[in-house]
């Protein structure tokens, strides 16, 4: 943990486990390997899981907005939304 305790420090896997969630969003993937991902996720601490997510979610959100259509940006709000309360 950051000596803040509310970010997660370069180079956590955790953190790389939720970059790959959101990089198969949507993708093909096996939904097999993605419900096998979102328990590793669930079992994560929330002092790791919630930043880490709401960093990713800023991210592709704000890069659909950028670059591509509406319907892209309510395809990445959409799984914002499954973690953030």
């Amino acid at each position: 943990m950051s000596s803040t305790g509310t970010e997660p420090p370069v180079g956590d896997h955790r953190f790389d486990l939720v970059t790959l969630r959101f990089g198969i969003h949507g993708g093909g993937a096996d939904p097999a390997a993605t419900r096998h991902l979102d328990a590793v996720l669930d079992a994560l601490p929330e002092d790791a899981l919630r930043p880490a997510w709401a960093h990713m979610s800023l991210r592709m959100v704000d890069w659909a907005i950028r670059h591509f259509a509406p319907s892209d940006v309510e395809h990445w709000l959409d799984l914002a939304e499954q973690r953030l309360d």
